[in-house]
């Protein structure tokens, strides 16, 4: 099953970065326009934008952590936030899942182009 995200930033002072820890997220659409999909496994999302996200939900039945982080002090308390993530029949236990260094992110130097 996939599922269309619709991230707006809110923000007024920091970008941040957003994560579910084991899922791929591929952005469709950035600002209003459709752009040729990219896959990343962490995007930074900086004041105003908005992106319009698939998310697979292709892992085991359980639950998992959404990571939001401030990006300019990742490590200060406070900048840091977490929803979860429950696939249907999974407990209600607090997630056990752990953060991954992502190997695709997206930052200000990836190439989205609009879909034609």
């Amino acid at each position: 099953m996939t599922y269309r995200f619709r991230i707006i930033s809110a923000a007024s002072q920091f970008a941040y970065s957003l994560s579910i820890d084991q899922h791929n997220l591929t952005i469709v659409a950035m600002d209003g326009v459709y752009v040729n999909s990219y896959t990343i496994q962490e995007m930074y999302i900086d004041i105003g934008q908005r992106y319009d996200v698939l998310v697979h939900m292709n892992q085991p039945i359980d639950l998992y952590w959404i990571r939001i982080n401030a990006t300019n002090n990742r490590d200060e308390i406070g900048s840091q936030f977490h929803a979860i993530l429950q696939y249907e029949g999974a407990s209600d236990a607090d997630p056990v899942s752990v953060y991954a260094n992502p190997m695709f992110i997206l930052d200000d130097s990836t190439p989205l182009k609009p879909n034609k």
